[in-house]
């Protein structure tokens, strides 16, 4: 664990660089002691648990599973699933790119990934942040090309719907509902919608921050995404085959 430290904190200068392009994303390390053993957890639970579907994501989805208050509905749902929860607090897109070259992917035979991140990167040119997501999809059909993708939509942030991160995820969305077709998923989902009143409203109810679900927006969570996660846990495994329902 020492030796990757070390290692990481030579190359954290390097993610400050800007991307060659705009709209490309850095490959960017974790560069603070906390997210760095988070992450060297994640590795560990990787090699060594029996893991059939892995999650992962930032806040929205570590919280799930270890939050005191989510927990229950995580153990309820979940765990019989074989589920690991792979989501790091404050990551980008280019973050969870790194830790999946990195060692979060290693030694398991996932039936199932679920990806959802981006919230993080609301700030940046969704083009770009579309982009990040692509090779995220593709790094894990490469390391692990047995698995299903699930592909979850960026979700609503802020209590408003005029809100500009409102339409930052929206743009972002519109680019990744094209992937299935393109065969970079099994399947994708925009499930953030139900978590919004008529008005498009992000109530106190589902939300604690404008960001973080409370347990009844999770409870919501499982209600839209867990249909089609069993969906994709329903597909035979076949390399090189991709899509819900595709003959």
């Amino acid at each position: 664990m020492m030796i990757g430290m070390v290692v990481l904190a030579a190359v954290c200068a390097r993610a400050e660089e800007k991307p060659p392009s705009p709209d490309l994303l850095p490959v960017t390390p974790l560069c603070d002691k906390w997210t760095i053993d988070r992450h060297n957890a994640l590795v560990e639970q990787a090699r060594t648990s029996p893991i059939e579907v892995a999650l992962y994501g930032d806040s929205l989805t570590q919280n799930f599973g270890n939050e005191e208050a989510n927990r229950p509905i995580w153990d309820r749902e979940m765990a019989p699933l074989k589920a690991g929860n792979f989501g790091i607090s404050g990551n980008k897109v280019e973050n969870l790119l790194w830790r999946l070259q990195n060692g979060e992917l290693d030694k398991m035979k996932l039936k199932v990934a679920v990806v959802m991140i981006g919230t993080n990167n609301l700030g940046s040119p969704p083009k770009a942040v579309a982009e990040g997501i692509k090779l995220v999809l593709q790094t894990i059909a490469l390391r692990q090309p047995q698995a299903r993708i699930l592909l979850l939509g960026v979700p609503p942030a802020g209590w408003d719907a005029t809100d500009e991160k409102r339409a930052a995820a929206k743009a972002i969305n519109a680019v990744l509902a094209g992937y299935k077709q393109q065969n970079l998923c099994d399947a994708y989902l925009d499930w953030g919608g139900a978590l919004l009143d008529a008005d498009g409203t992000l109530s106190h109810q589902m939300s604690m921050d404008g960001y973080h679900y409370t347990p009844a927006g999770y409870e919501i969570y499982v209600k839209t995404v867990k249909p089609v996660l069993l969906q994709c846990l329903a597909i035979p495994s076949k390399i090189g085959h991709r899509g819900v329902g595709d003959k």
